[in-house]
């Protein structure tokens, strides 16, 4: 029993950390689709209120 317990614990921590390597992995692509997202919606609004002549 305590050997299964072991074993889990075991999968478990390696589940987690290989969740955190993809996480890791993924985040600079993340901020740099954020920021791609943030300047956008910036421009867009931008261009929205400016009153057209």
């Amino acid at each position: 029993f305590v050997e299964g317990l072991r074993g889990g614990w075991q999968a478990m921590l390696a589940s987690v950390a290989v969740a955190l390597r993809v996480l890791g992995a993924l985040l600079p692509f993340g901020v740099l689709a954020a920021l791609v997202g943030v300047s956008v919606t910036v421009l867009l609004r931008r261009r929205r209120t400016q009153p057209s002549v």
